[in-house]
């Protein structure tokens, strides 16, 4: 098989959106989206986006064109550009950003920040690119008694 699961590539990424996004992460997403729009942020840079799920929500509450959607997967970022038109997309690495220092108003993050490699290193490269004021909006799983009702999420 030529396609790797792991680089959500070629289908995976449409069935992943079908079939995982309604039920697991749409829920959360509007969570973040209420989240990042509590910040009247002027510049939100997304990381590990996925297929747009959570960009769709952050969209439907702060302009689209001061969106910067990022994802290592190029296959993933072509559905999430058809949900969002005038927000920026491109390939990036959440543990090796290539933004200026204060770039961001929000960095915004839905449960991508679990599976990086080196999770210091992500934290460190999102709080490089906030504003001084900034805000670092994620979602994370945890334990069935910490998720007991959407609506945690935090912004640090």
């Amino acid at each position: 098989m030529s396609e790797s699961a792991a680089g959500f590539t070629g289908e995976i990424p449409k069935f992943y959106d079908w079939g995982m996004g309604p039920t697991l992460f749409v829920p959360y997403a509007e969570v973040l989206g209420d989240l990042v729009a509590s910040h009247q942020p002027a510049s939100v840079l997304e990381l590990a986006a996925g297929t747009g799920i959570s960009t769709k929500a952050i969209a439907a509450r702060v302009d689209p064109s001061s969106i910067t959607v990022t994802d290592l997967n190029a296959d993933m970022l072509e559905i999430a550009r058809e949900k969002v038109p005038g927000a920026t997309f491109e390939v990036a690495d959440a543990q090796d950003l290539r933004y200026d220092d204060q770039q961001f108003d929000v960095v915004a993050f839905q449960f991508g920040a679990m599976f990086l490699p080196d999770l210091d290193a992500g934290f460190r490269e999102a709080r490089r690119v906030l504003t001084q004021n900034g805000a670092f909006c994620f979602s994370v799983w945890g334990s069935h008694a910490s998720n007991a009702e959407i609506g945690r999420a935090s912004c640090r």
